[in-house]
């Protein structure tokens, strides 16, 4: 199956789009920008993008070297900066007996040594060029860790960075959404743009060309693919994979609109669900229970041709108090790129917002595994408003035990597992001697 799900994209024959992209990094690097910022969601292809730039970007001045920090978040500045110059050292495949390489137990002291004496034989060995980092994202920790690389990685490197006019690094960011605010009000003046969806040709061309020869797309089903992922590449990819799948079954290589049927839209449902996962995730609560209340607001569009509703008349119905967070999080879903607006004039002078699910395949989803009456119960708890609350009467009572399971709750909730397993210790304790029905 030519059709790659699951890891970034290392062929460059495999790869499509992004031409407008590499222009822009191109030239601020040729035009001396020592920090560009990449940003998008998850799954959109962050890491392809990034091992790519070697290949859409001149390589006359630049020499590329690509690092992942998914596994790093915990580990402190001074082991990150460790395996960063290791790493260095063996992939530009430099002689390390002429280099001086800064271990941990340096590095904790002092890690200016990284920049006053291991950069320095780097840039030396480089026959002229300027070294790129290219930063992969750190992943998503569970607990605050004030020590962490997290926080010091990338001040670090703001520091260093007006000392060598050789050093250039391009991050990708997007996992936490705050990060990309970070970054900015770091880099105050860098460059960045957004890696989003693909345009109708890139997308084309991904649905088309990996299986070229093989497999024949109608346009009326390449309309169809487009319809459904909206030219998001992890879910283009996911559904001409099970495509694939069912061409080979059935020995059948020509694909029509009508073989997009019930079957291939679950399986690829089924094939990317911890993909789909990944890419909900993330959301605070309110943004997940409005994503949820768009989807099911258009499926009862669907059903019984209404104008969709809005996603909080929706809830108002369900017997939902909206919120501030609440209200505000339809927009802010919006500007991270999960739903699209659009305007409905059937009020007398004014406009009321409407909302769609950006991706249908995505709706899709969330209608089979977040119904909408499951998510409403989170708001119980766990919406930003309750949560404040419930931290500010465990903060004046300690032994306000319903806030307690409130506050252990939520934690839960957002992978902070060492505060939730400490609150949930405590309730243990009550719970023990039969008070649990109060709770």
């Amino acid at each position: 199956n030519p059709y790659i799900i699951g890891r970034p994209i290392y062929e460059k024959e495999l790869f499509f789009g992004r031409d407008s992209l590499f222009n822009f990094i191109d030239a601020n690097l040729k035009n001396g920008e020592q920090a560009i910022l990449l940003h998008g969601q998850r799954r959109i292809g962050k890491s392809s993008v990034l091992s790519q730039i070697p290949n859409g970007v001149g390589r006359d001045k630049f020499v590329f070297f690509y690092f992942d920090l998914q596994d790093k978040a915990s580990l402190t500045l001074a082991e990150v900066l460790e395996k960063l110059a290791t790493e260095i050292i063996r992939k530009l495949k430099l002689d390390r007996d002429n280099l001086e390489l800064p271990l941990k137990t340096d590095l904790e002291p002092n890690t200016e040594i990284f920049s006053e004496k291991f950069l320095p034989q780097i840039f030396e060995n480089l026959g002229g060029k300027n070294l790129v980092l290219l930063l992969d994202e750190f992943d998503v920790l569970s607990d605050y860790n004030p020590a962490s690389a997290r926080e010091h990685f990338f001040p670090y490197l703001q520091s260093i960075i007006s000392n060598h006019q050789q050093l250039f690094i391009i991050p990708v960011i997007g996992r936490r959404l705050d990060d990309m605010k970070n970054l900015l009000n770091l880099f105050r003046r860098a460059p960045y743009q957004e890696i989003g969806l693909l345009d109708e040709k890139s997308a084309t061309q991904l649905i088309t060309k990996p299986a070229e020869g093989v497999l024949e797309y109608q346009q009326d089903a390449i309309a169809a693919i487009l319809e459904l992922s909206a030219g998001h590449p992890y879910f283009t990819q996911v559904i001409c994979f099970q495509i694939f799948q069912e061409a080979e079954a059935e020995d059948k290589w020509q694909v029509t609109a009508a073989d997009l049927n019930t079957t291939i839209v679950d399986r690829a449902i089924e094939s990317a669900g911890g993909g789909l996962a990944w890419f909900r995730d993330g959301l605070p609560i309110s943004e997940q229970v409005i994503f949820s209340a768009v989807a099911e607001a258009q499926r009862i569009a669907m059903k019984s041709a209404q104008v969709v509703k809005e996603p909080l008349t929706l809830l108002r119905e369900y017997g939902v108090v909206p919120t501030k967070s609440l209200s505000e999080a339809a927009d802010r879903l919006v500007e991270w790129g999960f739903l699209d607006k659009v305007e409905s004039s059937e009020l007398p002078l004014k406009k009321v917002p409407r909302y769609k699910v950006k991706i249908e395949l995505v709706r899709l989803w969330l209608l089979k595994r977040f119904s909408l009456r499951n998510e409403i119960l989170k708001l119980g708890n766990l919406s930003l408003d309750s949560l404040d609350a419930y931290k500010q009467r465990l903060r004046n009572n300690p032994n306000d035990f319903p806030a307690l399971f409130g506050v252990a709750k939520a934690s839960l909730e957002a992978k902070d597992f060492s505060k939730a397993v400490k609150l949930y210790e405590r309730g243990y304790k009550i719970m023990r001697m039969g008070y649990w029905n109060h709770f």
